[in-house]
């Protein structure tokens, strides 16, 4: 009988501690594991070190777009290309952002070479986007805060997953040391919704209508 109950808590024992064995494995785990998130989301902080050495490209409006002709398109790169190559994007559009995150030094690489011209197409197919638009477009008269300010937009929403509203531009602008009167953010909406409404009829006709 008192082998039996010894037998009996020591049994009871070593549950206890393969329960807290197991415990402290979980707890191990979930320590590590959050500490890798933390990782991978503080090593994915939005930063233009990766676009500042691209500050020299040529960044104006051209209405001279072979395919898009007289509409007011950014364009980024020499005056004469060789090539020209349009993206077509919406600021709210998460696949644009991923793309714009992964390629853009890429895509500014190809413009640098004095081969390519960049014409970027606004596409807001998010009716919310149009003043973020409008801001980023005034932005196009401030040396290199163009390629900065769309690169920190596509970030905050691709990694953050956080759309850039009109205040968060404003704020980026603002760390550039700019400020868009309201009246020209009016102004290049109107030029923006212009070149949305342009493109979608192309892409119409080339490809049919998508609705």
């Amino acid at each position: 009988m008192v082998s039996a109950l010894k037998s009996k808590r020591r049994s009871s024992g070593d549950r206890g501690r393969l329960a807290w064995l197991l415990a402290g494995i979980a707890f191990i785990v979930v320590v590590v594991s959050g500490s890798l998130i933390a990782y991978n989301m503080l090593s994915s902080k939005c930063n233009v070190r990766d676009v500042e050495g691209f500050s020299d490209i040529i960044v104006g409006f051209d209405e001279r777009s072979s395919l898009l002709p007289n509409l007011s398109l950014v364009a980024l790169g020499p005056e004469r290309a060789r090539y020209e190559v349009y993206v077509f994007y919406d600021l709210y559009c998460p696949f644009c952002a991923w793309e714009f995150y992964e390629s853009l030094p890429i895509l500014l690489s190809y413009a640098n070479s004095g081969k390519v011209k960049l014409y970027m197409v606004d596409m807001i197919l998010h009716g919310e986007a149009r003043e973020s638009h409008g801001l980023l477009r005034g932005s196009v008269d401030f040396k290199g805060a163009f390629i900065k300010a769309l690169y920190l937009s596509s970030c905050r929403l691709h990694v953050e997953g956080k759309v850039p509203d009109p205040s968060y531009m404003r704020g980026v602008l603002s760390k550039l040391n700019i400020t868009i009167p309201e009246d020209r953010v009016r102004v290049e909406v109107a030029k923006a919704q212009q070149i949305t409404r342009a493109a979608l009829n192309l892409l119409t006709s080339l490809y049919g209508d998508p609705r």
